[in-house]
């Protein structure tokens, strides 16, 4: 019986949040649906999971208008149909950023996290959030100013931003 896990989906469907239009397929997709349903780390689900959604998929031709979109670390196996986005260029880098901060950003900062997040529009956002944190980018009011960290202050992954930013929480109770 789906029934109790397709009102999970259809109370998950009230909750999505609409993905930032910078790649146009992405932007094409949801133009042509009435109703989408984002799926984050689908490579997460368990097997329950992954029946009621295989499930939900296979419906979708009978529901007009109704698209689901998951990501995954690994490829999806059927009935999803399989796609990878390829990274942002620099420019549409640049302009993921240059939304966050509101204004100008020095030429150096956007080629510095273009550098290491190599196009990937989360890495890019989680380094801007970092960078902040840390002081690299601080606005005078006027506009955004840089600084660029040292070699050895930045974490190498995304996830190791992460897991910094939860070791900060964690250490006012440790003491």
């Amino acid at each position: 019986d789906f029934a109790p896990a397709m009102e999970r989906l259809r109370e998950a469907q009230e909750l999505w949040l609409k993905m930032e239009d910078y790649h146009p397929r992405y932007s094409a997709l949801v133009a042509q649906s009435l109703t989408m349903l984002e799926i984050e780390d689908l490579h997460e689900a368990n097997d329950e999971q992954q029946a009621v959604l295989a499930h939900l998929v296979r419906l979708l031709p009978r529901l007009a208008g109704v698209v689901v979109v998951a990501s995954s670390r690994s490829p999806a196996p059927a009935p999803w149909h399989n796609l990878r986005w390829p990274p942002l260029d620099a420019s549409a880098s640049a302009q993921l950023l240059l939304d966050q901060a509101q204004a100008p950003l020095p030429e150096a900062a956007l080629q510095w996290v273009f550098e290491r997040a190599q196009g990937n529009p989360l890495f890019s956002l989680e380094y801007w959030r970092y960078l902040l944190r840390q002081g690299c980018f601080w606005s005078d009011g006027q506009r955004w100013q840089w600084r660029e960290p040292a070699a050895n202050f930045v974490p190498a992954s995304v996830e190791a931003l992460i897991a910094e930013l939860l070791a900060s929480f964690a250490q006012p109770e440790q003491q």
